[in-house]
């Protein structure tokens, strides 16, 4: 339950384990608009142009190994004065390298493989 005096600006979306009836029903606000929020909370990288300013923004970002791929986003976030909290970066001791307090359990990566298999299944489908 949203607490009294707090705001909670859900985006609505329809492949979440919570449906937004249950947001809703927990006092959150369904909103595609996050303009009003100062945290933006997420788990996967967030698309560069749906980042907005002077924000601070908390999820996976892949950005803290200089990966040459993500270094357009990293741009992003430091053109538009955004406070990035990388999950990948909090570690049980607050050191980094040590092991991370935030991780995706051991079916995450079968998850991604069972999606992408999917996904190129549709596709080839589509193409006939």
């Amino acid at each position: 339950m949203v607490e009294k005096g707090m705001r909670v600006i859900v985006q609505p979306c329809t492949r979440r384990v919570y449906n937004d009836a249950e947001y809703s029903a927990a006092g959150a606000e369904l909103s595609s608009d996050l303009s009003p929020a100062s945290v933006i909370l997420g788990v996967k990288q967030v698309p560069q142009a749906e980042i907005l300013n002077d924000k601070t923004y908390v999820f996976f970002s892949h950005v803290i190994k200089g990966q040459e791929e993500n270094m357009p986003l990293l741009d992003t976030i430091l053109e538009r004065n955004v406070r990035l909290i990388d999950y990948e970066c909090i570690t049980d001791t607050g050191n980094r390298g040590d092991p991370r307090t935030i991780a995706f359990g051991e079916f995450a990566g079968m998850a991604g493989m069972i999606d992408s298999l999917r996904g190129v299944g549709e596709k080839m489908l589509a193409s006939g």
